[in-house]
């Protein structure tokens, strides 16, 4: 059973505390509601898991599901737990499932997502959350992540290196106006360079792995002779992190395989 969890943030006990915590209740309720409903495979469970998310929310007190266990609760945790932070997050990573657990992913992208930036602008969650959420699940490096995620670096293939290197060339070469995702993505993007550099440092070998390498080298070519080294990126900021990427890559692209070394070393010639 899962119970082995931090309840001391429910203040039971204090009245003020207990007031505000019914004051949001209604928005908190409807942030469940819509997100819970959006699943087919949810029709008419509503009132049941309704219950359920009141009882957490009021009182830290966690009961199983429908299926008997407690993996319900887990994306809904956001906007449940009176101080969802890192250590909080890590605590609840084993009622994850296949969610998160056993593969690097791109989980580090979602604390920015349309669900938790609606609860960041009700005033749920603090401004910083998906950074917050990229550090609790991704620690500093990659071998943080593996320990904490519960997968073997080796076994990764090289998709999380392609999805990181695609995420942070999205973040880096933008030329889109800033939006609120923004500072968020760029704040995950600089914290995520060191699994970017691990993860390079053991790409593998295989046909797709060198095509998609190659792909991606053929744009950060492109990018940086036509955007970068001239100048035209969004921003100021834009262009200082696209400065600062290239550079992080080329001075750690020693560290990387052969095979890496000659798909990337063009790129800054």
């Amino acid at each position: 059973m899962f119970t082995d969890f931090d309840r001391s943030p429910w203040k039971v006990s204090d009245q003020q505390w207990l007031a505000s915590r019914q004051e949001k209740w209604p928005i908190v309720r409807r942030w469940c509601d819509v997100r819970f409903n959006r699943s087919p495979d949810n029709e008419g469970l509503w009132p049941t898991y309704e219950a359920l998310f009141k009882q957490f929310y009021d009182s830290g007190e966690l009961s199983v599901g429908i299926n008997k266990n407690y993996s319900y609760i887990y994306n809904y945790l956001p906007a449940l737990h009176p101080n969802y932070g890192v250590d909080e997050i890590r605590q609840f990573l084993p009622v994850s499932g296949n969610r998160v657990l056993g593969f690097f992913g791109t989980n580090y992208q979602k604390g920015g997502g349309d669900d938790t930036r609606e609860l960041i602008d009700l005033g749920i969650l603090p401004k910083g959350f998906p950074l917050l959420y990229a550090k609790a699940l991704y620690g500093d490096c990659l071998e943080d992540a593996a320990k904490l995620l519960n997968f073997s670096p080796k076994d990764c293939g090289y998709m999380p290196a392609a999805d990181l290197m695609q995420f942070s060339m999205g973040v880096v070469l933008s030329q889109r106006p800033e939006t609120p995702f923004t500072k968020d993505s760029r704040q995950i993007y600089q914290h995520m360079q060191p699994h970017l550099i691990d993860l390079l440092r053991l790409y593998p070998t295989d046909d797709d792995a060198i095509e998609s390498l190659k792909s991606k080298a053929k744009r950060l070519a492109k990018r940086k002779r036509d955007k970068v080294d001239t100048g035209q990126l969004a921003d100021d900021e834009t262009l200082k992190l696209a400065i600062d990427f290239y550079k992080t890559l080329e001075e750690n692209i020693a560290t990387f395989p052969k095979h890496v070394q000659t798909i990337l070393s063009p790129v800054f010639e």
